[in-house]
């Protein structure tokens, strides 16, 4: 008994021994060890047979571990897809593709492809012809055609007994199969609630050559299109839809509406075309619009630039003025607009177009206010604080079923876009989210987009002028002495943005949300920083960046009958600063804070703005005692010159008596190169 305990005891001692030695021996070659086991990572082949009637590719022939095999399956003509089977196994496909995800052993496939031997017949019974179809006896149908019919909404198809037959009903007959399209009346009623309304109409693409649509109905759209036809009667005009081309069109559910957004493509250039829109199976349209193509070299561009068109008389209570009015400020502003410059391009809008965002009342009225604009002058909107978020609005969900534009850079409260049109490069930015989020800051990932959409810019030699749009300004004047900016917002975006308007010569920045109209001089970026005293919701030191200003040099010049300030650069000049201009409301809510006397007291502000003016009573024309300005812009881009002028309309007495009398120059502004 006490042999076993020694042999035991020696046994134990050993074992601990050859364990210590055994750690160290670890210890001494993790590395190794480590790449060991990398070396270690199983591969697998993929086996493909050959097969009749079609093949199938693999994006690899071998693969590692746990990682994925993608198919491709391609039919010869004549012949369809009948089974997959992967190491003896069916799988099912959708489409041309397969996914084998997390591949554990060496695959081998086969398919087998076979002749389609029954043709499906369509019976639209009056309705737009459809096409037949083969398929395999045996098989699925498969994806079924939605049929059209005037004045009837599409339900089933259905086969010779009656009975519906969906995509996953199996084929059988001979020879061919009939199914007929089984229809249901389209009521007056929904006819009524097809009737198009909120519509606009965009630049969608980044060459400015598609038109991008949107527009609601009350009732779900059956057949949503748009219809373009180039071909008109050559003694009334008159276009002819018989020849129009259809586009259709998407559609989704909002709020208690419905959305219908569609893309116009493919249109000849310098060529006119009537367009109108709505629900082919219903035969409801909108009105005839009649527009023409830009040109294809594009040598100047014009643009209306206008923001915070916001109220309209639907719940503003303000029944005495609307009973003369009858319509929106906006559209009467833009009345004087058309009339005094009918050759612009497009509408640039800087924001808060409506009131209450998430209102469709408020959409249908000011937008169906300036329906006759409608692609003659393409509305190019960047999200303002009322299509944000809060109790007003619906946040991205108002921008996105509102407008449609390629988007480029898709954020949680609208989006950013780019597009070029001539000598300019055009930039929509998006401040919702800065101003409502990421603690007033602009996120990494858009500033990356920013910067690498400028810097194409810069690349492209047709680019003679850079032109960015947000809501939000980046440096916002304070009617307090003393103070340099008026909130937080422009405080932390200014040190983001403004290296990048530098770096990439941005000449003219557009933006909006205060309400009356200003301009600085040109603007440099400076990494110098002072110290100062600035008050939003209690006081505070702040690191500010001090402003560097390329010139304060300007002289007046006569450009089409109005005076213009021209920046007169000292001469070797190399950066030549960006502008930052703000347009008064397009809407009635007129600013009476900040007034001439007011801002003259802010001797800070005037170091770098060169006009402050706010469109209240008393502020611009001291003969109105109690009515304000509506106001707009007019910038024309051309090779050598960028002029930018802002009037102001007397929107009451237009009314009353329309007449470009009504209508005021109040500041203009020329940068050249």
């Amino acid at each position: 008994m006490k042999k076993m305990k020694k042999s035991l005891s020696l046994v134990l001692a050993t074992l601990m021994s050859l364990s210590f030695v055994s750690f160290h021996a670890c210890e001494s070659t993790t590395e190794e060890s480590k790449e060991k086991e990398e070396k270690k990572i199983e591969t697998y082949d993929v086996t493909i047979a050959t097969a009749t009637g079609g093949s199938v590719t693999a994006d690899v022939s071998e693969i590692e571990q746990g990682k994925d095999v993608v198919f491709t399956i391609v039919p010869a003509d004549g012949y369809v897809l009948d089974s997959l089977t992967i190491n003896g196994g069916e799988v099912m496909v959708n489409g041309n593709t397969y996914v084998f995800r997390g591949v554990l052993c060496d695959l081998e496939v086969k398919a087998k492809f076979v002749e389609p031997n029954i043709t499906v017949l369509f019976d639209t019974d009056g309705g737009e012809t459809i096409e037949s179809k083969k398929v395999v006896l045996g098989e699925t149908y498969g994806e079924l055609p939605s049929a059209r019919k005037s004045g009837k909404r599409f339900l089933y198809w259905a086969d010779k007994n009656g009975v519906q037959v969906r995509p996953t009903t199996v084929v059988s007959g001979e020879g061919e199969v009939t199914l007929t399209a089984v229809w249901q009346d389209v009521t007056d009623k929904e006819k009524e609630g097809l009737v198009p309304y909120s519509a606009t109409t965009a630049y969608y693409d980044m060459a400015a050559t598609k038109y991008g649509v949107v527009f609601h109905t009350k009732t779900e759209p059956i057949t949503p299109q748009i219809r373009v036809t180039a071909t008109h009667d050559a003694t009334t005009g008159e276009p002819d839809f018989t020849s129009a081309v259809a586009f259709d069109c998407d559609y989704e559910p909002w709020f208690e509406e419905y959305v219908v957004n569609g893309v116009v493509e493919n249109l000849e250039f310098a060529t006119k075309y009537s367009v109108k829109f709505g629900d082919a199976s219903a035969d409801v349209w909108s009105k005839t619009y009649t527009f023409t193509t830009r040109d294809e070299e594009i040598a100047e561009t014009r643009f209306y630039y206008v923001a915070d068109s916001q109220e309209t008389h639907l719940m503003d209570n303000k029944t005495d003025i609307y009973k003369v009015i009858g319509d929106t400020y906006w559209s009467v502003t833009m009345t004087d607009a058309v009339t005094r410059f009918p050759d612009a391009d497009f509408i640039a809008h800087g924001g808060d177009i409506v009131n209450h965002g998430a209102e469709s009342l408020y959409w249908k009225e000011m937008l169906g206010s300036v329906e006759e604009y409608l692609f003659q002058y393409p509305l190019m909107i960047t999200p303002g604080n009322h299509e944000g978020d809060g109790w007003y609005s619906a946040g991205y969900e108002c921008v996105g079923k509102m407008f449609n534009v390629q988007v480029s850079s898709n954020t949680e409260m609208g989006f950013f876009y780019s597009f070029d049109y001539g000598p300019m490069h055009f930039v929509s930015m998006l401040s919702n989210d800065v101003y409502y989020h990421y603690d007033g800051m602009y996120t990494q990932e858009q500033l990356d987009w920013l910067r690498a959409d400028l810097a194409a810019a810069n690349e492209n030699p047709n680019t003679k002028w850079i032109i960015t749009m947000a809501h939000q300004g980046i440096l916002i004047p304070s009617h307090t002495e003393g103070k340099m900016t008026s909130n937080d917002y422009s405080t932390l975006t200014y040190p983001q943005i403004m290296p990048i308007f530098d770096e990439y010569n941005v000449d003219l920045f557009l933006y909006a949300h205060n309400h009356y109209i200003d301009s600085t001089y040109p603007i440099l970026w400076t990494n110098e920083v002072e110290k100062t005293v600035y008050d939003s919701y209690i006081k505070k030191d702040v690191d500010y960046y001090r402003i560097d200003l390329a010139t304060t040099q300007t002289e007046k010049t006569e450009y089409d009958g109005d005076l213009v300030d021209e920046f007169i650069y000292p001469q070797g000049t190399t950066r030549r600063g960006t502008v930052m201009h703000q347009t008064g409301t397009a809407g009635d809510q007129y600013n009476t804070t900040y007034t001439k006397d007011k801002l003259a007291e802010n001797l800070e502000a005037k170091k770098y703005y060169r006009m402050l003016l706010s469109g209240g009573k008393n502020a611009i024309n001291p003969n109105m005692e109690s009515r304000g300005y509506s106001m707009y812009s007019y910038v024309e881009v051309l090779q050598d010159k960028l002029v930018c002028r802002t009037y102001g309309v007397d929107v009451e007495a237009q009314v009353v008596s329309p007449s470009l009398d009504n209508g005021i120059y109040l500041d203009g502004f020329m940068l050249t190169k």
